[in-house]
């Protein structure tokens, strides 16, 4: 029996196991080999039992359904790998948006950029032989005769069993997966397990899984909308004429110089905190190590602490427009129809999608740089549309993986010959180090600059990035770690983030009350979740949903709120626990 499953679907079953080992050796991580191997024998299984119900089947109508099936998987396949081939990504939510988004001009140059003919020498072509392959076996298959000998039976059983336990793991990621019914809920939960996103290791797994994201992200969209559409402002006293938010992007503020590090990495930011004009916060912390939902709790009025659904409560930029300001949005990560993974489609809906876009900014560039100086000129060509009371965010790339690639090369400060004191680490692992720091100095130095465009102006600045990194300090690896146990090095370097309010010398003098209240508060227990209060006092703004108790800046702030990591991991015990 077990060997008649095989037998009445012979053909279909090797094509489509050849199929999948394509799929996973070209997309698959292979960092960690027996995780790796593992797949082979889940998708030995998951193929036998889609053979189960085929096998009952008469054989003409069999042989109909297999060609069905094949075509299906043929197409993902060629989707996702092309995909994965041209432009890094295999099948997520937001390339599966994209698709459907996609106008046929759109279609059109996409193909004429992307479809080219060495295109047949990767992944893709593999698959495409293989395809043909199926068809002629499947003319020439009367005159292939296949037997099956009984001693079959002990190798099957043992790939069946291993197989089972092989997959063990992964099915418990999916069904999990598939039991949430927010992003919020899923990216914790991929933030939590390091293999629950890889779990869908193949692309129909990515294609059913974006269909499930995508119909999630439209009901917590739809949602969002509502909340937005009955936005109430009950007074504004535009407080502060200029307002300007710099978003930061994997910042470990341990490399910042304004924090104790031994190198010059921010002499900008250093000159203005010497001239009291830039007042840094020494305890800081970002709920998630993710972009997308650090993001979104930075933007919502929402309360992290109980546990509050960032898109039941408005976002500030919104709140802001409907106030009177002129909001723009100037970023080098989040464009309209970008491409990215899971992450970029969870961090990008609130900000990207047309409607909810329209409800938050007055304006907001349409491109990408090379490097974030870039959004400078992007400001110029926008500036004009400014009026007496502005709101300006920009969202910066900042010193996000791969760090070489973050500033230009006149401005590769550092080299590993600065570090050759850490006999701890390699040369390459030295040049790591040297790469992100040279980021974050030409970091310092855009940052600069957006601070020139202000100066001599009303205008109050914050920065604040998403989330932090490690660098080869206290752990030795680079990027971020998204381990079931957040330790208490992993809090420090990837969870604690800088920081800091720069005022004017104009703004000091006509806001002397926020200016000294903001130098009392330098000391206090600051989540990034706090950022809409905080921004609402600044402009004066009073409408429901403010709550004085999460402003950083007043009296009665609640220091002893609890700042969640992921939703449930609290942050004060995990760093002050022996």
């Amino acid at each position: 029996m077990l060997l008649d499953i095989i037998r009445k679907n012979f053909w279909f079953f090797i094509f489509m196991l050849l199929l999948g080992f394509i799929c996973i050796w070209t997309t698959a991580d292979k960092s960690h080999l027996p995780y790796f191997l593992k797949l082979h024998a889940e998708l030995f299984l998951e193929l036998y039992t889609l053979c189960i119900p085929l096998s009952f089947l008469k054989p003409k109508p069999r042989v109909v359904c297999q060609w069905i099936l094949s075509v299906i998987l043929y197409t993902i396949a060629i989707i996702d790998i092309f995909c994965f081939v041209r432009i890094g990504s295999s099948l997520s939510p937001t390339i599966f948006r994209l698709i459907l988004e996609t106008t046929p001009t759109e279609a059109s140059d996409f193909f004429c950029t992307y479809i080219t003919p060495d295109i047949l020498f990767s992944s893709v072509g593999i698959v495409l032989l293989l395809f043909f392959c199926q068809i002629a076996i499947t003319y020439f298959k009367p005159y292939c005769h296949i037997k099956f000998h009984r001693s079959l039976l002990i190798p099957l059983y043992l790939l069946l069993i291993i197989g089972v336990f092989a997959s063990i793991k992964n099915i418990h990621h999916i069904i999990k997966t598939w039991q949430f019914n927010t992003i919020n809920e899923i990216e914790s939960y991929f933030g939590k397990e390091y293999y629950a996103s890889r779990a869908q290791y193949l692309p129909i797994h990515r294609l059913l899984f974006s269909i499930h994201a995508d119909n999630i992200a439209k009901r917590q969209i739809k949602k969002l909308r509502t909340t937005l559409k009955n936005v109430q402002v009950d007074s504004c006293s535009f407080t502060s004429p200029n307002i300007i938010l710099i978003i930061g992007e994997s910042y470990n503020k341990h490399h910042s110089e304004l924090y104790g590090y031994h190198l010059p990495t921010t002499p900008y930011q250093m000159s203005y905190a010497n001239n009291n004009q830039l007042f840094v916060f020494n305890d800081a912390v970002t709920p998630s190590n993710i972009t997308s939902f650090a993001l979104k709790n930075a933007f919502s009025l929402n309360d992290l602490s109980q546990h509050e659904e960032w898109s039941d409560y408005p976002l500030f930029t919104a709140i802001f427009r409907k106030a009177g300001y002129h909001v723009a949005f100037i970023s080098n990560e989040f464009i309209m129809k970008q491409q990215g993974d899971f992450a970029d489609f969870s961090g990008s809906m609130f900000i990207n999608d047309p409607e909810i876009s329209a409800i938050q900014f007055d304006c907001r560039n349409d491109k990408l740089h090379p490097f974030d100086a870039g959004l400078l000129d992007d400001y110029r060509l926008l500036k004009a549309l400014n009026t007496d009371h502005n709101l300006i965010i920009f969202s910066l790339i900042g010193q996000h993986v791969d760090y070489k690639n973050r500033y230009p090369s006149k401005h590769a400060l550092f080299t590993y010959k600065d570090y050759l004191r850490r006999k701890d680490l390699t040369k390459q692992q030295k040049l790591i180090v040297a790469n992100y720091d040279c980021a974050t100095r030409y970091n310092d130095f855009v940052i600069n600059k957006i601070i020139k465009l202000f100066e001599n102006d009303d205008a109050i600045i914050l920065y604040m990035p998403d989330h932090g990194e490690e660098v080869f300090d206290e752990l030795k690896t680079f990027g971020r770690l998204h381990d079931t146990v957040i330790s208490k090095e992993m809090a420090k370097n990837e969870f604690q983030i800088p920081f800091w309010i720069y005022c004017s010398n104009r703004y000091q003098e006509l806001h002397p009350i926020i200016v000294e209240s903001i130098k009392n508060a330098t000391n206090r227990r600051f989540f990034s979740d706090d950022l809409p209060h905080l921004l609402l006092y600044l402009g004066g703004i009073t409408c429901r949903g403010y709550r004085e108790s999460c402003n950083i800046l007043k009296q009665n702030f609640d220091i002893n709120r609890k700042r969640l990591l992921r939703g449930q991991i609290d942050y004060d015990k995990i760093t002050h626990d022996p």
